[in-house]
Order: C-alpha cells, then structure tokens, then sequence
C-alpha cells in the first residue's frame, strides 16, 4: 500500500495484518494534498504545493524498497491537484498543467519518460475520470461536467458540457456507474 502524508510518499507492507511496516518512503514538498496512480511498476504522485511537479517512483523492488525516478514537468508547469489514468496515458488536472487549470495528457509507454501530447484547457478541471477515449471532467468553479473525447489525445474536444449543481463548490469528483447511464 502507497500512503501519501504530507510531505512523503509512504510505502507501507500490510501482507500481514500482525506486521504492518513502512518498507521506504519518498520525501516531496510540504503539503496536505497528494494523489497518486500507478502504471507498470511505476507510482506517480502529484500534489497542489508549488513546484511539486510529477513524481515517478519505482516500485519494482517491493517489497524491499521504492525509488524516486524524477521529477518531470515542462516549462511552465509546476502543480497538479489530481491525476487519472487510463492505459498508458496520465491526465493532470488542475494546477496549472493546463491553461485555465483543464487538462494535460501524457503518454507514458516509456514509463520514466512521460512525453507531454494534448491539453484541454476551456474550463478548470478538479478531477476527471476516463473511460476508453471519453474523459468526464468535473469542473468545480462553475458547477458543470464535461464530456470530452480524447480520441486523438494531441487535440481533445468537447462533446457536451452541462450544469450539474446550482452550487459550483459540490461538482468537485464524480462516479460513473458500471451500467454506463448515470454519474
């Protein structure tokens, strides 16, 4: 298990209940706020504190030990509130990844070198969630959800945008059902 605290990425052993222990951790800035997903071997962590970036860490070497990889971003970029994945690609929302805090989508078949394709950038996203090519983006300030395709991840485009809450505050994350008909 990954625990993000904050201001280290924890791996902590709970095989055995009666021996839970922290196997290594990753330091990264000081903030309350991390989020994580991992693809392969590897975890990749971001956090809202300024200059967090991108972490990569390795988990290849579990249950012994982790290992910080780097720090990747791009000139400008520093910050990420949260991260979906779906396959081989990260989408980085919120932050400022994106103009207008929307979203940066990397391809990672190169694990430790993500390579930056597309951004949607018409609304600020807090969180999304991704199903095959269809990205369902909550945007938090305006109280709407985007659907948006990322058929072709170097140009995403949006397919619908509608009002969700009265109060912008609420659409903060969302779920999609497994039947596909609700969120």
């Amino acid at each position: 298990m990954l625990y993000l605290a904050v201001q280290t990425a924890q791996l902590i052993d709970i095989t055995d209940s009666a021996n839970i222990r922290e196997v290594d951790f990753v330091t990264g800035p000081n903030n309350n706020w991390r989020e994580m997903k991992t693809y392969s071997h590897y975890a990749y962590v971001v956090s809202e504190a300024n200059n967090s970036r991108l972490q990569i860490i390795d988990l290849q070497y579990l249950p012994d030990s982790v290992s910080l990889v780097k720090t990747w971003f791009y000139t400008g970029y520093s910050r990420t509130l949260s991260i979906s994945q779906s396959g081989h690609y990260l989408y980085l929302n919120g932050g400022n990844s994106a103009a207008n805090g929307g979203i940066t989508i990397l391809d990672v078949i190169d694990p430790e070198n993500p390579v930056k394709l597309g951004q949607w950038t018409t609304k600020y996203v807090h969180d999304c969630r991704v199903v095959n090519d269809t990205i369902y983006a909550a945007n938090i300030n305006s109280g709407e959800v985007s659907i948006i395709s990322a058929t072709n991840k170097n140009s995403p485009s949006t397919v619908r945008t509608f009002q969700i809450f009265p109060d912008p505050a609420r659409t903060i994350r969302h779920y999609r059902k497994t039947e596909k008909d609700y969120l």
